[in-house]
Protein backbone atom coordinates (compact mmCIF):
# COMPACT_ATOMS: atom_id res chain seq x y z
CA UNK A 1 0.00 0.00 0.00
CA UNK A 2 1.32 3.48 -0.99
CA UNK A 3 0.73 6.82 1.43
CA UNK A 4 -0.96 9.64 -0.39
CA UNK A 5 2.37 11.63 -0.57
CA UNK A 6 3.74 8.50 -2.74
CA UNK A 7 1.16 9.48 -5.26
CA UNK A 8 1.86 13.01 -5.27
CA UNK A 9 5.81 12.30 -5.06
CA UNK A 10 5.10 9.95 -8.25
CA UNK A 11 3.08 12.68 -10.35
CA UNK A 12 5.32 14.97 -9.92
CA UNK A 13 8.73 12.75 -10.85
CA UNK A 14 6.90 11.25 -13.98
CA UNK A 15 5.70 15.08 -15.22
CA UNK A 16 9.00 16.61 -14.33
CA UNK A 17 6.70 19.21 -12.28
CA UNK A 18 8.76 21.30 -9.86
CA UNK A 19 6.52 21.22 -6.58
CA UNK A 20 2.69 20.43 -5.44
CA UNK A 21 1.43 23.26 -6.43
CA UNK A 22 2.42 22.22 -10.14
CA UNK A 23 1.17 18.98 -9.21
CA UNK A 24 -2.67 20.54 -8.21
CA UNK A 25 -2.62 22.26 -11.50
CA UNK A 26 -2.00 19.37 -13.37
CA UNK A 27 -4.38 17.47 -11.33
CA UNK A 28 -6.95 20.00 -11.37
CA UNK A 29 -7.70 20.90 -7.92
CA UNK A 30 -5.78 23.54 -5.56
CA UNK A 31 -2.40 23.54 -4.27
CA UNK A 32 -4.42 23.50 -0.92
CA UNK A 33 -5.76 20.61 -1.44
CA UNK A 34 -2.94 19.18 -1.28
CA UNK A 35 -1.81 20.42 1.35
CA UNK A 36 -4.83 19.30 3.05
CA UNK A 37 -4.07 15.88 1.74
CA UNK A 38 -0.55 15.76 2.83
CA UNK A 39 -0.96 17.35 6.42
CA UNK A 40 -4.13 14.07 6.72
CA UNK A 41 -6.69 17.16 7.14
CA UNK A 42 -9.14 15.78 4.11
CA UNK A 43 -8.42 13.54 1.47
CA UNK A 44 -9.11 13.16 -2.21
CA UNK A 45 -12.78 12.28 -3.61
CA UNK A 46 -13.10 8.90 -5.57
CA UNK A 47 -12.67 11.02 -8.99
CA UNK A 48 -9.97 12.98 -7.67
CA UNK A 49 -8.12 9.79 -6.50
CA UNK A 50 -8.60 8.05 -9.88
CA UNK A 51 -7.16 11.40 -11.78
CA UNK A 52 -4.28 11.17 -9.15
CA UNK A 53 -3.49 7.16 -10.19
CA UNK A 54 -3.91 7.85 -13.64
CA UNK A 55 -1.39 11.16 -13.68
CA UNK A 56 0.81 8.28 -10.94
CA UNK A 57 0.84 5.32 -13.67
CA UNK A 58 -1.15 3.43 -11.28
CA UNK A 59 -4.20 0.94 -11.19
CA UNK A 60 -7.03 3.18 -10.57
CA UNK A 61 -8.78 0.51 -8.51
CA UNK A 62 -5.43 -0.01 -6.49
CA UNK A 63 -5.40 3.64 -5.85
CA UNK A 64 -9.24 4.05 -4.90
CA UNK A 65 -8.35 0.66 -2.33
CA UNK A 66 -6.10 2.59 -0.88
CA UNK A 67 -7.72 5.76 -0.23
CA UNK A 68 -10.50 3.56 1.42
CA UNK A 69 -8.07 2.43 3.65
CA UNK A 70 -6.66 5.68 4.36
CA UNK A 71 -10.24 7.21 5.27
CA UNK A 72 -11.14 4.08 6.79
CA UNK A 73 -12.64 4.93 10.45
CA UNK A 74 -12.58 1.36 11.83
CA UNK A 75 -10.04 -1.80 11.95
CA UNK A 76 -12.51 -3.64 10.35
CA UNK A 77 -13.21 -1.77 7.66
CA UNK A 78 -9.25 -1.06 7.18
CA UNK A 79 -8.98 -4.76 6.83
CA UNK A 80 -11.70 -5.36 4.56
CA UNK A 81 -9.81 -2.52 2.07
CA UNK A 82 -6.86 -4.25 2.85
CA UNK A 83 -8.13 -7.58 1.59
CA UNK A 84 -9.99 -6.19 -1.29
CA UNK A 85 -6.41 -3.95 -2.51
CA UNK A 86 -4.78 -7.49 -2.01
CA UNK A 87 -7.18 -9.76 -3.82
CA UNK A 88 -6.55 -6.64 -6.87
CA UNK A 89 -2.77 -7.50 -6.24
CA UNK A 90 -2.94 -10.83 -6.48
CA UNK A 91 -5.46 -10.65 -9.64
CA UNK A 92 -3.16 -8.95 -11.40
CA UNK A 93 -0.44 -11.22 -11.01
CA UNK A 94 -1.92 -13.89 -11.70
CA UNK A 95 -3.25 -12.65 -15.00
CA UNK A 96 0.43 -11.29 -15.97
CA UNK A 97 1.87 -15.07 -15.22
CA UNK A 98 -0.85 -16.21 -17.12
CA UNK A 99 -0.70 -14.03 -20.05
CA UNK A 100 3.19 -14.09 -20.42
CA UNK A 101 3.26 -17.91 -19.44
CA UNK A 102 0.51 -18.37 -22.72
CA UNK A 103 2.09 -16.26 -24.91
CA UNK A 104 3.11 -17.74 -28.63
CA UNK A 105 6.53 -17.05 -28.56
CA UNK A 106 6.69 -18.88 -25.16
CA UNK A 107 5.26 -22.23 -26.35
CA UNK A 108 6.96 -22.03 -29.68
CA UNK A 109 10.36 -21.55 -28.19
CA UNK A 110 9.02 -25.11 -25.46
CA UNK A 111 8.21 -26.61 -28.70
CA UNK A 112 11.84 -26.45 -30.03
CA UNK A 113 13.28 -27.33 -26.83
CA UNK A 114 10.91 -30.38 -26.04
CA UNK A 115 7.93 -31.43 -27.85
CA UNK A 116 6.50 -32.08 -24.65
CA UNK A 117 7.08 -29.15 -22.80
CA UNK A 118 4.28 -27.18 -23.57
CA UNK A 119 1.60 -29.62 -22.62
CA UNK A 120 3.51 -29.75 -19.00
CA UNK A 121 3.83 -25.93 -18.84
CA UNK A 122 -0.70 -26.11 -19.55
CA UNK A 123 -0.87 -28.53 -16.43
CA UNK A 124 1.18 -26.41 -14.12
CA UNK A 125 -0.68 -23.40 -15.42
CA UNK A 126 -4.23 -25.18 -14.24
CA UNK A 127 -3.00 -26.55 -11.23
CA UNK A 128 -2.19 -22.96 -10.55
CA UNK A 129 -5.14 -21.82 -10.89
CA UNK A 130 -7.26 -24.48 -9.52
CA UNK A 131 -5.19 -23.64 -6.21
CA UNK A 132 -5.80 -19.81 -6.54
CA UNK A 133 -9.02 -19.64 -7.21
CA UNK A 134 -10.24 -22.34 -4.64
Amino acid sequence: MRIIDDYIDLIKTRHDLPSDRAAAKLIGISSSSINHWRLRRTWPSDRSMIKVAELAGIDEQEAVADLHIWMAKTEDVRALWQKISASLSATAAMLFLVVFLWSPGISEAGQTANKHAPAVQDVHIMAFLYVWLR
